[in-house]
């Protein structure tokens, strides 16, 4: 029998965010519009009737992985804006914490 082994403060994503994760992978190895829900849900080892609660359909989650990505940037945006500094140090800041953000979020920027 297989065990997961966690590391400490890790636990297994929830069926949402599995099928978020599973979805942009496929988005991004397939394309949008090769992959079905079916493969979708396969990976994220849910039902579709799951799926259809979170997202309503593959649009929703298309949709969701876009709008988490800006709300993400919207808040660095007025986070460095709101930060002490000339435009020099923000500017350097934001390109900074904007190339962070772009790496974190590769399969969605990816996406865009």
């Amino acid at each position: 029998m297989n065990q997961i082994v966690l590391k400490k403060d890790e636990s297994p994503p929830g069926a949402r965010q599995r099928l978020l994760n599973s979805a942009a992978e496929l988005f991004n190895s397939k394309g949008y519009a090769a992959t079905t829900v079916r493969e979708i849900v396969k990976a994220a080892g849910v039902s579709k009737p799951v799926l259809y609660y979170y997202f309503r359909n593959k649009e929703g989650i298309f949709l969701e992985l876009m709008r988490a990505t800006y709300v993400k940037f919207n808040a660095l945006v007025d986070t460095v804006q709101s930060e002490k500094g000339n435009a020099r140090e923000k500017l350097g800041r934001f390109i900074d914490q904007s190339f962070c953000l772009f790496l974190e979020e590769i399969k969605t920027v990816r996406l865009m």
